[in-house]
């Protein structure tokens, strides 16, 4: 597996050299051919590491400026792996390279996905959620990007999952999750309707204003307890309380 990549690499970076100007490519050749070969096998590999984060980046990225810079510095990078793997040939032949670079290395271990922050994550009822992401590393390609989906809704009560995806160069993906929790813990708020506290003459009738009831998580019915007798002077109080027409102020 290693050797075909090998061709595949040396062949895109004849490609892209066209991108590299005369006074970089000579700048390079000068100074990749005064290497021996053992600090071209070390260079070869740094440039192969600096190849998968700068691609990483150049993915991952929303500015066309820093994604032409990128590109800029990836057709550095694969000029200078041609012209070393050019080198190598020209010193030891075809079958010595080989040997050379095949390090023995097979990728084929995914991502190492670390997720930010709580997990599980709870959030309150009818609020808005901010996910804390989640971050990746692969062994052979450093910083790899993550991609994250979710089902959150944070108008019902329940559990959710946000589930992170990371793809290295290779080919190797890995995915992590975390869990969250929207919870109701905020009593239904009780307003009374009309005066407060409210006159009315002995002997008439009295008829209550009420009172209204909000809550998250959805319709709240108000109840009221007390009674007013206007056949006799006092002060009388009536009490209103709710009763959800379903589930509130429950922690999940």
């Amino acid at each position: 597996m290693k050797k075909i990549y090998l061709v595949c690499l040396t062949l895109l970076s004849f490609g892209l050299s066209a991108d590299v100007s005369v006074e970089k490519m000579s700048e390079i050749e000068s100074r990749v051919g005064s290497m021996s070969v053992n600090e071209l096998q070390d260079r070869r590999s740094f440039l192969l590491r600096e190849e998968g984060r700068m691609m990483a980046y150049q993915s991952s990225t929303q500015s066309p400026s820093t994604a032409k810079n990128a590109s800029s510095r990836l057709a550095e990078i694969r000029a200078e792996l041609s012209t070393i793997q050019k080198v190598l040939l020209g010193l030891v032949g075809a079958v010595a390279v080989n040997a050379i670079t095949d390090d023995g290395y097979n990728d084929d271990v995914p991502p190492v996905i670390t997720i930010n922050g709580a997990n599980p994550a709870t959030v309150e009822l009818g609020t808005t959620y901010s996910d804390a992401g989640a971050s990746a590393n692969d062994a052979h390609h450093g910083t790899t990007t993550v991609t994250s989906s979710s089902n959150v809704d944070t108008t019902a009560v329940g559990s959710y999952t946000v589930t992170y995806t990371a793809t290295d160069l290779s080919g190797n993906t890995a995915t992590a999750s975390r869990t969250v929790n929207v919870v109701d813990t905020t009593a239904p708020v009780v307003t009374v309707t009309g005066d407060n506290p409210v006159t009315t003459e002995l002997g008439a009738t009295y008829t209550d204003a009420g009172a209204t009831a909000t809550d998250a998580s959805g319709t709240v019915e108000v109840v009221t307890s007390g009674t007013v007798d206007t056949t006799k002077v006092g002060e009388y109080t009536l009490t209103y309380g709710y009763r959800c027409l379903r589930k509130c102020w429950n922690s999940f």
